[in-house]
């Protein structure tokens, strides 16, 4: 009886340690699925004059520390955050959400109408514009 309680209850263990693991940022996290984590990558953009006077992107310099940190490794290999979700993280993508929805309420016009790029989040670093490719769970949203 012993040994069953004590096979339980080290299972159980193992299972805490597995799933409070996924809560690790981390650039490959086992057991922490699409379905379930939140990734930031970061494509180089290449834009015209006419695009880069719509756009309002997050600058690089500007951004929190905490912010700057994700974006230093999403620039290295994509970011991947299991949940728990970090509040950075949270705080990062809600950024970028209004970043879109600001480019697409300034540029007018009805929706189906405004260009694809709108729809994108842009990081500007120095002098160079950078897609956000952002997903939580299963909805991409930049």
């Amino acid at each position: 009886m012993k040994r069953r309680t004590l096979l339980a209850t080290a299972g159980a263990g193992i299972g805490i340690t597995a799933s409070s693991g996924c809560a690790q940022l981390s650039r490959v996290v086992p057991g922490c699925d699409s379905m379930h984590s939140t990734t930031i990558g970061l494509e180089p953009a290449s834009l015209s004059d006419e695009q880069v006077s719509h756009l309002f992107p997050l600058v690089f310099t500007e951004l929190r520390k905490a912010h700057q940190q994700i974006i230093e490794e999403a620039s290295d290999e994509r970011y991947k955050a299991c949940p728990p979700i970090p509040d950075s993280v949270q705080s990062f993508t809600d950024l970028a959400r209004k970043r879109i929805d600001r480019q697409q309420r300034e540029y007018g016009g009805e929706p189906e109408n405004r260009p694809d790029y709108l729809r994108t989040a842009y990081l500007k670093r120095e002098n160079s514009y950078s897609e956000l490719q952002i997903a939580i769970e299963d909805v991409v949203v930049s």
